[in-house]
């Protein structure tokens, strides 16, 4: 499992460092370029850390130096704990355009879906006779969807990148190879809008496709509270060999506040008596 995930944050680490020198291969770049990052989430967490050491990486490989050849700022619109209603991303979102006009970058790094749907896919869409070019990662919907973004295979205009998907099939065979008795496996997520991206992803990609599963999946379930995550981790006790957890930042406590992440991994791991599965670094970095 280390190694697979070790593998998906290098295609990301590599396939930015390509981005980033397709959107600029025709531009000759001058000293002191001004590289903006914005993260969807709050500063601190692993995940933004790692993907901005990542495309920091992935420009040096490019030849690019921090400090030397471009300046770096980063801008975190804290959308998944702090600042989570649609009026409240909005906000967040004219604080990151405002940073773009303020300082006026070569390159924009986005990273997450409300960053590219709401500065990224806005900006391009409220100027566009602008050439500045956007690079977008963990994205979990298909980009594809907003306007300024052809296809896939041909994004056109300004904006391009790499998606975030989770590795389902190796992580199955991982956990069937560990309990080769095991014969299923309970998905449980929160019902924030990502995670709904990521369930509408597995199932088209592969619970609808996959034919020799070497794990049922029961679920995906979606739940919005705490509570009902706990419900389900003990209802599904008797009925399940492995819990797979897909997201649970966005779980509520009984005041309507999000639940620290660490708390629900934590709660999970010492309430539990089946292996639980994570497909994603900060899952066994949160506990």
């Amino acid at each position: 499992m280390k190694n697979t995930l070790l593998n998906l944050f290098a295609i990301i680490l590599i396939a930015s460092s390509i981005c980033f020198s397709a959107c600029t291969e025709t531009v000759e770049a001058p000293t002191a370029t001004n590289v903006l990052v914005i993260h969807s989430y709050h500063e601190g967490w692993d995940w933004n850390s790692d993907i901005e050491a990542g495309i920091i990486e992935g420009l040096y490989r490019q030849g690019y130096e921090s400090g030397i050849d471009y300046e770096i700022e980063t801008f975190y619109m804290d959308t998944k704990v702090t600042y989570t209603t649609t009026e409240q991303i909005e906000e967040r979102a004219a604080l990151a355009l405002d940073l773009i006009e303020e300082l006026n970058p070569d390159i924009v790094f986005v990273n997450d879906d409300n960053a590219l749907k709401y500065v990224a896919v806005e900006y391009a869409a409220t100027h566009p006779e602008s050439a500045l070019p956007f690079v977008f990662c963990g994205i979990n919907v298909d980009p594809s969807v907003y306007g300024p973004i052809d296809s896939l295979e041909h994004p056109g205009g300004t904006i391009t990148g790499t998606l975030e998907r989770f590795p389902y099939a190796e992580a199955f065979a991982l956990a069937k190879r560990l309990s080769p008795d095991a014969e299923n496996i309970v998905l449980l997520a929160d019902s924030s809008t990502s995670s709904t991206a990521v369930i509408d992803n597995f199932n088209t990609t592969y619970l609808n496709v996959v034919n020799n599963s070497p794990l049922e999946v029961l679920g995906p379930i979606q739940l919005g509270t705490f509570d009902e995550w706990k419900a389900a981790v003990a209802e599904y006790q008797t009925q399940a060999d492995f819990i797979g957890i897909i997201t649970y930042h966005q779980l509520r406590d009984e005041n309507g506040d999000v639940v620290p992440a660490q708390d629900v991994v934590n709660w999970t791991v010492n309430n539990s008596d089946l292996p639980e599965v994570g497909f994603i670094t900060f899952h066994a970095e949160d506990g």
